[in-house]
């Protein structure tokens, strides 16, 4: 058995009714391509949802650690913030680099170093 066909009153092709779908102005019938053309300029459906789940390019931006004195709260942002350096936790402008070791392990690793 056939399936029935309509000819589309865009591009006047004959196409399977299941595929036809009304126009912008709901006068006639347009089939899908069409459709994709006249509503979702030109993409359809399927190749926008496909664009969308194309993750982006993560970039490992540098981080700086942060520690407020206020809170003790610790976190880091990217080298490159330029925002207001105010603790994200108590909102005091009391934060500091949280530098990795204190001043006497540095001093201590120099020691080592110069004993190797």
């Amino acid at each position: 058995m056939r399936e029935a066909e309509l000819t589309c009153n865009s591009c006047k092709k004959r196409v399977v009714l299941n595929e036809m779908k009304y126009s912008k102005d709901g006068a006639g019938l347009i089939c899908s391509e069409c459709y994709d053309k006249e509503f979702h300029g030109g993409v359809s459906l399927r190749q926008k949802h496909e664009m969308t789940n194309i993750p982006a390019p993560v970039e490992n931006k540098k981080k700086v650690q942060f520690v407020c004195k206020h809170c003790a709260f610790r976190y880091s942002r990217a080298l490159d913030f330029r925002g207001p350096k105010l603790c994200p936790n108590c909102g005091r402008d009391s934060v500091v680099y949280n530098l990795p070791n204190k001043a006497e392990d540095l001093l201590r690793e120099l020691d080592e170093m110069d004993d190797i």
